[in-house]
């Protein structure tokens, strides 16, 4: 876990320091989030939080299926907390899928779909992905949820 440990230091920790110098809700630092986001893989496994699809340390952000992201369960428009409670573990597909819907109702339709059937998640997913990329105001690059 020390390539895990690596990659989010090396990806995020700079943006956790700038949400933290903000006083965005962050009350640990940057290091000691990172640390609690490593311990919480070790227990559940490298695996998207919504999908469940095996996540590559290695893969790009614009391999948007395997790709490592993080995600704030409530998104910083709503609720500015960057607190590792707060942060998920997930592929970039789900992230920009998610975008501002609620934790609770993105969950619950993707959990849904992944026990019905795999195949139309996957096309709801991709879709969603889809038209956020198309909007000229998305990012095309990893960034916060």
């Amino acid at each position: 876990m020390n390539r895990l440990r690596w990659v989010l230091t090396r990806r995020y920790y700079k943006l956790l320091q700038r949400l933290d110098a903000r006083r965005l809700g962050t009350t640990a630092p940057a290091k000691d989030i990172i640390n609690a986001l490593v311990n919480r893989v070790l227990a559940e496994g490298l695996a998207c939080h919504y999908c469940g699809v095996p996540l590559n340390l290695y893969a790009h952000a614009y391999d948007f299926k395997t790709a490592l992201s993080l995600d704030h369960k409530v998104p910083l428009s709503s609720k500015p907390d960057s607190s590792a409670a707060n942060l998920i573990i997930c592929c970039v597909r789900c992230n920009f899928a998610k975008a501002r819907t609620s934790y609770e109702e993105f969950t619950a339709t993707v959990q849904r779909m992944r026990t019905e059937d795999r195949a139309e998640m996957n096309r709801y997913l991709d879709s969603l992905y889809e038209q956020r990329q198309s909007r000229p105001s998305c990012r095309t690059a990893q960034g916060p949820g």
